[in-house]
């Protein structure tokens, strides 16, 4: 039994170091594959916001603009009604 061992190992070694380089590389890739999705997202999410927040800037931009307007022509209809 020991001889039969003795046997195997030095055809073991290799094909164990091959294994545990084959299992770093895929732990590797999947690590990148992983964070570059979860980058993906969070890239997504950034630019969906970003979206956001520039639709409710213009909308109370222009919110403003009309409130100034109004205010301003009724300023013009009251100093035209005074003179």
């Amino acid at each position: 039994m020991l001889e039969h061992d003795d046997l195997n190992n030095p055809q073991l070694n290799p094909l164990i170091n091959e294994f545990s380089k084959l299992d770093e590389q895929l732990k590797s890739s999947n690590t990148d594959k992983l964070i570059g999705d979860c980058r993906q997202k969070l890239v997504q999410w950034h630019d969906n916001y970003y979206k956001i927040i520039n639709q409710l800037y213009e909308q109370k931009i222009y919110e403003l603009d009309q409130h100034c307007l109004q205010k301003l022509d009724k300023q013009g209809t009251q100093l035209n009604l005074i003179r």
